[in-house]
């Protein structure tokens, strides 16, 4: 019985130990970071980027990376929207390069 246990645990030490996603993220550019797209969706299902857990709404992504889940390099800036209007306010982001991933 004691070894039952035993081949048991290490059975799922391994299972759960090796199935992590491999999330790295290269970004070559000295002044991006990584991130991924999503869509916000207390801005009116905005596309944004979320980086570091947090989501930033922005109008600037080009087309071609409007792909939710996409992983991107990403320079940008936030700023502050001051507008009172159903789908702004809040900070976003401000996208001034953006590369696939590596």
């Amino acid at each position: 019985m004691k070894s039952l246990v035993t081949i048991v645990s290490i059975l799922l030490f391994t299972t759960f130990s090796c199935s992590k996603k491999n999330n790295s993220c290269n970004c070559s550019a000295t002044n991006q970071v990584c991130a991924t797209i999503v869509q916000v969706a207390g801005n009116c299902n905005n596309f944004g980027i979320k980086v570091n857990g947090q989501e930033y709404p922005s109008q600037n992504i080009p087309s071609q990376f409007q792909n939710v889940g996409l992983n991107v390099c990403v320079e940008y800036i936030l700023f502050q929207d001051l507008r009172l209007c159903a789908c702004c306010g809040g900070t976003w982001a401000d996208i001034k390069s953006m590369t696939k991933t590596n």
